[in-house]
């Protein structure tokens, strides 16, 4: 028999409304991993030209930020458009001149985190890098891939914040990393996506979700080369 009773339907919407909002944040964290793979790729095809994963920001002679690295790394990401985009931008001027500033509407998609399509459609992003003392981004020269000696695949690249922290993404600011509260700016509430969780890219340019991570667990990861042992699976 067709359910034609409000109650049944209502009984039906509350046992699959949840599993189909699980099912979309799933997919999006996914999209998030991939688009994270995506610039990874790209900073190692940066360090293969330039020996060197690129600095946080470029700067001018007097040591100022100019532009960010997702501005850098976009001859890098394999789109011959993207290329372009590179080349319509002044890189002796800053991210908010008058010219580079009409460029931040057209931010590419791989920055876009599509559960937040508001930021999206302002060209903000939440894909940063951890920029801090010992982090892969601790200074205005580039890391070496020799550097890296906790490891490669024990060491984070690239994180997604918390949609306070999404930044215009020509603008050279990232997640500046506070150790002894590590989780600011990635820990979400449990009712926000998928809870605490948030998306990874790593200097072997592999992507994860990581899920309940202690702070000294985050903090070990945050840095290149402290020494630290990650648990296994992170």
């Amino acid at each position: 028999k067709l359910l034609d009773d409000e109650a049944e339907l209502n009984a039906l919407r509350t046992i699959v409304a949840p599993s189909l909002q699980a099912s979309r944040a799933g997919s999006l964290t996914l999209q998030r991993m991939e688009s994270f793979k995506h610039i990874a790729l790209a900073m190692f095809n940066y360090e293969e030209a330039h020996k060197t994963f690129p600095p946080a920001a470029s700067y001018d002679a007097q040591g100022r930020p100019l532009l960010s690295w997702r501005v850098t790394i976009l001859p890098y990401l394999g789109e011959g458009e993207l290329g372009e985009l590179y080349n319509e931008f002044r890189l002796d001027e800053p991210w908010d001149s008058d010219h580079n500033r009409k460029l931040i509407a057209r931010m590419p998609s791989v920055y876009a985190d599509r559960s937040e399509p508001a930021l999206a459609a302002a060209g903000r992003t939440t894909h940063q890098v951890p920029v801090g003392p010992g982090t892969v981004f601790d200074g205005p020269q580039g890391t070496k891939l020799r550097d890296i000696t906790d490891g490669a695949s024990q060491t984070i690249l690239l994180v997604e914040v918390t949609a306070e922290r999404a930044v215009p993404w020509t603008k050279p600011e990232d997640w500046e990393v506070d150790f002894s509260d590590p989780l600011r700016g990635v820990r979400r509430t449990a009712g926000e996506r998928q809870g605490d969780g948030f998306v990874i890219a790593r200097c072997d340019g592999s992507a994860a979700y990581l899920a309940g991570i202690e702070p000294e667990e985050l903090a070990a990861m945050l840095t290149r080369s402290g020494g630290e042992t990650v648990k296994a699976g992170r």
